[in-house]
């Protein structure tokens, strides 16, 4: 079975571009997308439920957790489990997003 080494791109579909393109732009230097008037974002519709960005280190996901406190953005604590560590947060479209170290990954960072 052919195999799957990483994600190219995800398109969002959003409700009010400015914000969206400047929250997108302070956190993950992203830009915007044309906006589409249909909603507030639901994991419950078809479509997207989530995306993660793998972090390489421990020491990264740490990093993360203290830049989106200081720009204020709502998040969860680091979640360790056998699954991995992640930290969630949501978009200003409520769009779930992960910022997630894989089990078995370098989970203190370098020495």
């Amino acid at each position: 079975m052919p195999t799957i080494s990483g994600a190219h791109h995800v398109a969002f579909t959003v409700q009010d571009v400015g914000a969206s393109a400047a929250w997108y732009q302070d956190l993950l230097g992203l830009r915007e997308y044309p906006a589409h008037a249909d909603g507030t974002f639901s994991e419950f519709r078809t479509g997207l439920d989530h995306i993660a960005f793998t972090v390489p280190s421990r020491d990264d996901l740490e990093s993360w957790q203290g830049l989106l406190a200081e720009k204020g953005i709502t998040f969860s604590p680091i979640a360790d489990s056998p699954l991995g560590s992640l930290i969630a947060l949501r978009d200003p479209d409520n769009i779930q997003l992960e910022l997630w170290l894989p089990p078995g990954e370098d989970r203190r960072g370098p020495e």
